[in-house]
């Protein structure tokens, strides 16, 4: 029965092992994909995996290692959100009843739904939200840590707390 702790470090583990590295620039820190990474994912003819089809790789790739490391009875994947809202939590711990969210690409685009399928859900009392410091566009924009410090994300993360749902955001690669 793993504890939310564990599996919070199992996942930031494996992507500070195998997926990210930090890439810094003018005061700005973000989280590249390794090369290493991308030479492992590639389709059947040999070609890098880009965009929508790495970010659906490296999803089953930290779902398989958190399923491999603490058991298909404690872990469920791709968890249904309710009953028939055709939604589903990537990754979620029976144990504590946590559901876990990995956003690789801008946590702007994700975070208001993340919130909104765990307070959809009445089997779930934490929502984990995996982010990484992701650089967008071509003023490299970096969205991540930021993000949640923005007064309506903090809003929302409180508001939450009504329907007895605990949100915790968590870089995928922390500092440290």
């Amino acid at each position: 029965m793993p504890t939310d702790e564990e599996v919070v470090r199992v996942v930031q583990d494996f992507c500070r092992k195998n997926i990210f590295e930090k890439q810094t620039r003018n005061n700005n820190s973000w989280d590249d994909y390794k090369p290493s990474w991308l030479r492992e994912a590639r389709d059947p003819s040999g070609n890098e995996l880009r965009e929508e089809r790495l970010s659906r790789f490296t999803h089953k790739r930290i779902q398989d290692e958190v399923k491999q490391r603490f058991g298909s009875n404690d872990i469920s994947v791709e968890k249904p959100v309710g009953e028939g809202s055709n939604l589903a939590f990537d990754f979620w711990n029976r144990t504590d009843r946590t559901a876990y969210e990995v956003s690789l690409g801008a946590i702007k685009n994700e975070f208001e739904k993340d919130v909104l399928k765990g307070i959809l859900d009445t089997d779930t009392v934490s929502l984990v939200i995996f982010y990484r410091e992701y650089k967008f566009g071509k003023k490299g924009t970096i969205f991540g840590r930021k993000w949640f410090a923005q007064p309506s994300s903090k809003e929302i993360i409180e508001r939450a707390r009504i329907f007895k749902l605990n949100v915790q955001p968590l870089p995928l690669v922390p500092d440290h």
